[in-house]
């Protein structure tokens, strides 16, 4: 089957899972700072989104760099344009909370921002090209090196299918982990181990073969099915989620990863059909989306220590309304960003990086 340029279905739940982080770490830090419910609680599963993600991430890069696949000469130019989606804006973001750490306390010695950051040369090393544990200085920055590791087992079909034992050796690992290890209660805290053979492998692969269903037209379902596919994934998290805590990785891959695999396939068949439109400000939302993961996070707390810089104290109900604030400011931000920095600056650099390679070919 012929495939589009853009899917709207992955642009929809990109900004919805964006968003779901968002609301997830406003009502946290609201309750951890002030004991108050933002939404009646429900925002409490909002980290669902990173799993979500991360299956959308399996089926994307599968989707974008298919013909890619056992070609090593296109290895450098998969790396080039991963390096970029990446790593620039995500510098700019870390710095900018390195700054932030250093700069608050001089505003206002309350409003300091105590990170624990180790001042080490490695550290920083770690951090900025988001190898495995590193330091999170920004809290999100952990599931962009799970990100990397996918790329990086990906690249190595690139460079020959025969090398596909790797990938496969890790998923199994990682299933013997989530399915035997963590099913039965073994903690392992934040370690390599726990990195290289997490849930999140399995996630990443089914959103990796959901693709290859989508491209062949496999396992074709009716309209009225596919409708009560997305009705059984939302039900499911409704029901199920809130039982569901970050570190337990078994009941979230079964409550959360599954069901983004079932979610995403069940909509990809209704825009197929032509049975679901897409507002445009999704499109919008799910292009700014990675920008809106970055900053959100910093942005809580920045927005948060702001009120003691200038000495407002607020009741328990402007609390609520000024975390729908920030909120708002987070996404308007986020889309402003990705439009005015992220767009420009990734396009200038793909086209320097263009003429570098055009040079060194005429050289």
């Amino acid at each position: 089957m012929p495939i589009r340029k853009k899917i709207n279905t992955i642009q929809l739940l990109r900004g919805l899972a964006a968003i779901a982080v968002v609301l997830h770490h406003v009502a946290g830090y609201l309750k951890e700072s002030n004991h108050l419910h933002f939404l009646g609680g429900y925002c409490r599963i909002g980290f669902a989104g990173v799993d979500l993600f991360f299956v959308i991430s399996g089926f994307i890069i599968h989707f974008t760099s298919k013909s890619y696949l056992n070609t090593p000469s296109k290895l450098g130019e998969y790396w080039k344009k991963r390096t970029i989606r990446v790593y620039p804006i995500y510098w700019i973001v870390t710095t900018g909370i390195f700054l932030f750490q250093f700069l608050l306390p001089l505003l206002n010695k309350r409003a300091a921002l105590n990170t624990g950051y180790p001042m080490e040369w490695l550290a920083f090393v770690k951090t900025y090209l988001l190898l495995p544990v590193h330091f999170a200085i920004n809290p999100v920055s952990w599931t962009l090196s799970y990100e990397l590791f996918f790329y990086l087992m990906f690249s190595l079909l690139i460079i020959s299918k025969r090398l596909w034992v790797v990938p496969a050796g890790v998923l199994l690992f990682s299933a013997w982990h989530i399915f035997v290890e963590q099913y039965q209660h073994r903690t392992f805290g934040y370690n390599y181990y726990n990195f290289f053979f997490s849930s999140y492998n399995i996630e990443f692969f089914l959103g990796y073969l959901l693709f290859i269903v989508y491209d062949k037209g496999l396992f074709s379902m009716p309209t009225w099915l596919a409708w009560l596919g997305v009705a059984c994934s939302l039900m499911v998290i409704g029901s199920l989620g809130y039982g569901v805590i970050d570190g337990d990785y078994y009941k979230r891959f079964v409550v959360f990863g599954l069901t983004s695999v079932l979610l995403l396939h069940s909509l990809l068949k209704l825009e197929e059909a032509q049975q679901l439109t897409i507002h445009p400000l999704f499109i919008v939302l799910g292009d700014a989306s990675y920008i809106i993961y970055l900053i959100h996070f910093p942005l809580i707390f920045f927005m948060n220590k702001l009120l003691l810089i200038t000495h407002i104290q607020l009741s328990s109900q402007g609390l609520v309304n000024y975390s729908y604030l920030i909120v708002l400011v987070v996404i308007g931000l986020g889309v402003l960003l990705h439009k005015l920095l992220e767009v420009p600056m990734n396009t200038y650099l793909m086209q320097i990086s263009s003429r570098l390679k055009t040079g060194n070919s005429s050289s």
